[in-house]
């Protein structure tokens, strides 16, 4: 929710009439998930980024803090065709991207 702090009243123009609704945009029925947010959200630049546990897949969204909108899904299990981190042989522990061709 966006509320305007001197009236206390939602700001109709973020979101849909003042609200972000956190079962949209996961891929799934929304009537079928529970969105459970337990801890607050981070704030970098015009973002606010969230976590969710509950009956989700588990993404990592940011939402742009003026209007709601979503900016970005990270996929905790990565869906086809997307990247993911990995320790290759003889990489010493570093990191690499490598792209998908199913969930891992």
């Amino acid at each position: 929710m966006a509320v305007d702090a001197n009236t206390g009243k939602l700001i109709e123009s973020f979101g849909d009439t003042g609200k972000v609704d956190l079962s949209q945009d996961l891929g799934r029925d929304p009537r079928s998930v529970s969105v459970n947010v337990n801890s607050p959200g981070v704030i970098y630049k015009d973002l606010i980024i969230l976590g969710s546990t509950g009956a989700t897949p588990g993404h990592i969204r940011a939402y742009d803090v003026r209007t709601g909108k979503l900016r970005w899904i990270f996929h905790t299990i990565p869906h086809p065709g997307e990247f993911v981190m990995t320790r290759g042989p003889r990489m010493h522990g570093r990191l690499r991207m490598v792209p998908t061709h199913g969930p891992v």
